[in-house]
Order: C-alpha cells, then structure tokens, then sequence
C-alpha cells in the first residue's frame, strides 16, 4: 500500500480532529468557521449527521473522514455543494459506489482515497469523468481490470494504488497509457512477469510496489535493470 501523509499544522483554518473523540456535537460548533479550509475527522466518532454541517463548509479544500464506519453514502452525498475540495479521504468507511455521484460535482479535486471500502467497477466509471484526479488510491476494493479502463481518461494521474485487488496483466495497457505515473501500487493483485515486462515501457516511474503478486525474482530483476530509477518494493 503506497505510503500516505495524513496530518497538518492547526492554524486558524485547520483543524485536525483525527484519532480524538469528536462527535457529531463538536462539529455542529464549527458551523460559524466559514472560512476553514483543512478538516480532518479520521477515526472520530462522527456519523452521517455531522456531513450535514460539514457541507456548509464551503472554503474546504482538504477533509479526511476515513476509518469511521458510521459515514454511508448519505453522508458523503450530502457534500456535493463543496467545489473548492481537493482532497477528500473516505478510506475505511461504508460507502458504496453510489458516493461518487458527487465526485463529478467537485472540479477541483485532485486526491480521491477509497482503500477498503465497496467501491467497484461501476464506481470508476463516475470517477473518470473527474479528469483533475492526480492521486488515486483503491486499495482493498472491489475493482477488476474492466474498472480500471475506466481511467483511461484519467490523464493527470501521477499516484495510483490498486493493491489488494482482482486486477491481471489485462488492465497494465490502460496503465502505460496515463502520462505522468510516476507511483504505482500492484501489492496482492495477481499482476505477473508479463504485466511487469510490459510497464518495463514506462522509464517514467519512481516507485512500484509489487509484493505477493505472481511476479518472480527474475520478472523483478528485468524490471529493475529496465527501468533503474524506480524504486521496486516487493
């Protein structure tokens, strides 16, 4: 799983709430802060309620809601009205595909993190209409190499992670073709020598990660000697 950073210095438009009890009560206190810019209510104990505050939030930019199980789609599609995102974390959360109606609604967005949620197929066909996407993370969800083409699109991609997928060698043509992936995430997929001769092409790339895939020590070393900047995490 490619590596993230997830915190921020509070200042008067940032608040970082991650990893602290803060409930739906606490949000509705910031409903007067109409000029915050960074939220993060990681693994909190907010639910669909807060979103309803958090919506009228306008100048947000940046807001982490992942590792909290009681935020659902009815929650997230209440965050449509939020134009001026950027960054939105929704990892380890209860939404569905049915989320990312509101994606198409935010044209600023450039940092989309679903790992370990339901998120499918059908759900990247909504997100490949956001063309400003830069970072893309679907780790742990229920993607197939048909999802990925999707993303054909995509073309400002520079990170994406699609670990601990169903993706194959099938979906690595779709890949070559995003012009500015520098960071790739192939770890437990069942990616092989073949998929990992093909992105050999991409002289691009800075850091791969392919651990557990049916890749073997000499597809790894082909690789390394074929592409010698990009770091191979196996």
């Amino acid at each position: 799983m490619l590596s993230k950073m997830r915190c921020f210095d509070e200042s008067v438009d940032a608040i970082d709430w991650g990893g602290t009890l803060a409930n739906d009560e606490d949000v509705a206190r910031l409903s007067t802060r109409v000029s915050l810019r960074k939220l993060s209510l990681r693994m909190t104990d907010v639910t669909d309620a807060a979103l309803v505050i958090v919506s009228s939030l306008k100048q947000l930019n940046y807001l982490d809601l992942s590792q909290n199980e009681r935020i659902t789609d009815k929650g997230v599609c209440s965050l449509a009205n939020l134009i001026e995102l950027e960054t939105l974390l929704l990892d380890s959360t209860k939404i569905t595909d049915a989320s990312l109606r509101v994606i198409e609604l935010m044209p600023r967005l450039r940092q989309l993190e679903l790992d370990f949620t339901n998120i499918s197929d059908d759900g990247l066909k909504l997100i490949s209409q956001r063309t400003s996407l830069q970072q893309l993370s679907l780790f742990e969800t229920k993607i197939s190499d048909e999802g990925v083409r999707f993303l054909a699109s995509a073309q400002l991609i520079s990170e994406l992670d699609l670990g601990s997928t169903s993706i194959t060698d099938a979906c690595i043509s779709t890949i070559l073709n995003m012009p500015v992936l520098e960071q790739l995430g192939l770890w437990g997929t069942k990616v092989s020598d073949i998929g990992l001769q093909q992105l050999a092409a991409c002289r691009r790339l800075k850091h791969i990660e392919i651990g557990k895939t049916n890749t073997t020590e000499f597809g790894i070393l082909s690789f390394r000697v074929s592409v010698p900047n990009c770091v191979v995490q196996d």
